[in-house]
């Protein structure tokens, strides 16, 4: 004979088994597969070479490179700069917006007083942007498709022409700009 003890407790054992088998399997199945990010998903960077503007297949390298990303209040941020010589460089381009500025010096460095010396040209490069969902786990990057570059022209550009030799930037494994200078 089974005492009501016993009968509540087996009441309790298979409520729980029932339970159990119902939250075991939405347990196991909350983290799929795509919730972890086995990829390392990079919005990649724009490459931009320097090239000589007589032999235009050839490298021509920057010194005392220094470039700074201005945004639309006017507020910049420094991007890289380089006390030896360059011949490629990568920009980052903002997802946000579909143009990115930056100011370009070389031969870069300050006077006495803190004032940017140096050859100063400022490039705008216009772009569309595409955003690609990897998965849940890795999110959302982001490529883009060039489509010009407005250089700002004064009376002392040591930049003298920009192409666009590959426009779409899905990856950073070659060159999208070249740029040319003496």
């Amino acid at each position: 004979m089974t005492t009501r003890r016993q009968d509540t407790m087996k009441k309790n054992v298979l409520l729980f088994l029932l339970i159990a088998g119902i939250a075991s399997p939405m347990l196991l199945s909350s983290c799929q597969r795509d919730d972890i990010c086995s990829e390392d998903p990079t919005t990649p960077n724009l490459v931009v070479g320097f090239f000589d503007f007589v032999n235009q297949d050839e490298f021509n390298r920057v010194t005392n490179l220094r470039v700074t990303e201005v945004n639309d209040d006017l507020e910049s941020t420094l991007i890289t700069e380089s006390t030896v010589s360059v011949d490629s460089i990568l920009l980052p381009l903002r997802t946000f917006t579909s143009s990115t500025r930056y100011v370009m010096v070389r031969n870069a460095g300050f006077d006495a007083d803190g004032n940017e010396q140096g050859d100063i040209d400022t490039l705008t490069f216009n772009y569309t942007v595409e955003e690609r969902f990897i998965s849940r786990g890795c999110g959302v990057t982001a490529n883009f498709t060039l489509n010009g570059i407005d250089v700002t022209t004064d009376d002392d550009n040591w930049i003298v022409t920009t192409e666009i030799v590959n426009p779409v930037i899905e990856d950073e494994t070659e060159i999208h700009v070249k740029i040319f200078h003496n």
